[in-house]
């Protein structure tokens, strides 16, 4: 197999996910913020006619051209400068960053204070009896008190606890508001936790009054709402939790290859097409704590999935041949850059004129329909070879009744789905109803819903994926935006604006198509036909 991949992390995701690429004969290019120990690597790094490793320790990655199959990145590394490397695909797999939650409790760092990390640090090296606390001490973990904890952090807190507890003898406590089990093998831990003798408390509605000394002692005064019994705890030392967020270098790492990001700053937008661990870009990939505060089990499954989507990748079997693509007039462009700002998948090259990556142009047709001076065409399939399928001069309504005729633009991933369940449940769907299928509603330009108006439709209706779930992101908006806009020239021509309009529908919304379709007919009815269709019969 051929391939080159480049990974961008410095912790076992990374190493984890170059070891699985090379097992698969794939090529792996690691670029790791800090030096990689030659034990934390594969055995075999390289083989005669397989995989190989290439290794960047203490080294950044802060540029990125090209794309899917021809990315060049740009690795600064200390004491080498900068240095390219082409390659296939990009996999992230940067690590969290782990802040401590001492001022959410009040608390500074003391002897008889620490955080989590720092406790998971000394359990894994329990040579380091520096911070561990002496046999006998009693322990109390906070987490999850002043908000909600996560899977991943509360794993750490029983799995310190239970240790702590069984092979050390200490006493030890566990502060928690809402404990969410609900996570691989939480339940289960839970369970060992509380056989082994750790105790929980349990504070929700009244909050735990938290004091430390000037020695930084602490003291804790709180209401078990199991037992309903008032406690107040000296533990000789106090663990705090911690929250996940992106690191530093993850935010640089979205600015270089131009990903979309969710609310937290992780690398995937809260959109179910990036699941389990695509991007906004074709070729960029997202693992485990790059994407979002994921269980153990989580990441691993992560890493497999990378692993089958490069090597479908480099086969060629994620080919979208088939769809459509942009081209952009050579000789008529003004370069205003519309399409360059726009592109949801960043498909436009920057280069002596304005080009598309043919490979990572995902045919959505939002830069034809914005491009403000229309030189920007389709190769292969497009919106305007569905147009001239329509056929609607000659239509005649039945004998002493009007019936309209409808145009509905379907995106086929949401709305062209939920038609073709639809005609199988419900065959009488409205005879003069009209399907056009676009590959995403954004790319539905005011040219076409004029064109299909002048063609003699009485009303059309726009179906778009819903608010977040849009392919394309925001290929949703730009469709409703458009309508908004050519309802008002409707309008001010004298022409019904309720003729056109939007609706979204999600791919298993069959019956609710039906439902919207019927609707929309009985709303036309109630207006009566278009004048462009009366002038076509006469």
């Amino acid at each position: 197999m051929t391939g080159r991949v480049c990974i961008a992390g410095d912790g076992p995701c990374a190493v984890n996910t170059a070891k699985e690429l090379l097992i698969h004969g794939i090529d792996t290019v690691l670029v790791s913020r800090r030096k990689i120990a030659q034990s934390e690597l594969p055995d075999n790094m390289s083989r005669e006619g397989g995989a190989g490793i290439s290794v960047y320790g203490n080294a950044e990655i802060s540029g990125c051209s090209g794309c899917v199959n021809d990315f060049r990145i740009t690795i600064h590394q200390n004491g080498a400068g900068a240095i390219t490397e082409n390659v296939t695909g990009i996999v992230i797999a940067e690590e969290y960053q782990r802040k401590d939650n001492f001022e959410t409790y009040g608390l500074k760092p003391s002897h008889a204070v620490t955080s989590l990390s720092e406790m998971v640090r000394v359990m894994e090296n329990k040579s380091d009896q520096v911070a561990f606390p002496p046999k006998g001490s009693g322990i109390l973990f906070l987490t999850g008190c002043f908000q909600e904890s996560n899977p991943v952090v509360l794993y750490d807190v029983m799995n310190c606890a239970l240790q702590l507890r069984k092979e050390y003898h200490q006493d030890v406590f566990i502060l928690t508001g809402n404990l969410k089990v609900a996570g691989e093998g939480l339940e289960a831990l839970y369970r060992q936790t509380r056989t082994a003798g750790v105790f929980y408390i349990k504070v929700n509605q009244v909050l735990p009054e938290i004091e430390q000394s000037d020695e930084g002692k602490v003291t804790v005064s709180c209401q078990d709402e199991i037992l309903h019994t008032a406690m107040r705890l000296s533990p000789d030392l106090v663990v705090v939790d911690e929250t996940l967020l992106p690191s530093e270098y993850l935010m640089k790492l979205a600015k270089v290859f131009e990903l979309n990001q969710d609310k937290a700053g992780f690398l995937q937008s809260d959109n179910v097409h990036r699941n389990p661990v695509f991007t906004n870009r074709r070729g960029v990939l997202v693992v485990g704590p790059s994407r979002g505060i994921l269980e153990r089990r989580e990441i691993l499954n992560d890493v497999g999935n990378v692993t089958i989507a490069m090597m479908n990748q480099i086969r060629g079997k994620i080919d979208s041949a088939s769809v459509g693509k942009a081209r952009i007039g050579v000789v008529e462009c003004a370069r205003c850059l519309t399409c360059f700002r726009i592109c949801p998948y960043k498909a436009i090259r920057l280069e002596d004129r304005v080009t598309v990556y043919e490979d990572a142009c995902e045919g959505c047709g939002i830069c034809i329909a914005e491009c403000p001076r229309e030189y920007i065409t389709w190769t292969g399939p497009g919106m305007a070879d569905e147009l001239e399928k329509i056929q609607i001069s000659g239509i005649a309504d039945p004998a002493d009744r009007f019936s309209p005729v409808m145009v509905a633009f379907c995106c086929q991933r949401s709305a062209g789905r939920s038609v073709r369940t639809a005609k199988d449940r419900s065959p009488e769907l409205p005879e003069g109803l009209k399907i056009v299928e676009v590959p995403c509603a954004g790319g539905i330009s005011t040219d076409h819903i004029l064109r299909t108006f002048q063609k003699g439709a009485d009303g059309i209706i726009l179906l778009t994926c819903h608010p977040g779930n849009c392919h394309s992101e925001v290929g949703n908006q730009y469709a409703k935006s458009r309508a908004d806009h050519v309802g008002k020239r409707l309008s001010a021509m004298g022409f019904e604006k309720e003729r056109l309009q939007v609706d979204t529908i999600a791919a298993n919304m069959d019956r609710e198509f039906v439902r919207v379709i019927n609707s929309f007919q009985k709303k036309l009815m109630e207006i009566g036909p278009s004048l462009i269709r009366k002038s076509l019969k006469h």
